[in-house]
């Protein structure tokens, strides 16, 4: 956990130093990303690739798990797979971000 702090206080120097702008961060940019919406956002994004999911093995039960069409199968199971992958990979963000932001409150 201290390696975690240490690496997000040495970005938010190097941030100050090189005087980035860094919109994600301001209450009045363009984008207010704090960590309750990455969280919210990564969680429905995860659960409509889930649902995507148990659709594809409702439709594979229907067929009495047998042989499947190989074409319809992809398109049902690889955004499944992306979606619950986006969704992880936002609430991860997310929670990265929000220790970027512990020094600024």
């Amino acid at each position: 956990m201290e390696g975690v702090r240490c690496q997000s206080r040495a970005v938010q120097e190097i941030a100050a130093h090189q005087k980035w702008n860094i919109r994600i961060f301001e209450k009045n940019g363009s984008l207010d990303a704090n960590l309750e919406n990455g969280l919210v956002t990564g969680v429905l994004i995860f659960l409509a690739g889930f649902g995507f999911s148990i659709y594809a093995v409702l439709t594979w039960h229907a067929n009495h798990f047998g042989p499947l069409n190989t074409g319809q199968m992809l398109r049902l199971t690889l955004p499944a797979a992306a979606a619950m992958t986006l969704g992880v990979q936002i609430a991860v963000s997310s929670f990265f971000l929000g220790l970027l932001r512990l020094g600024k409150r």
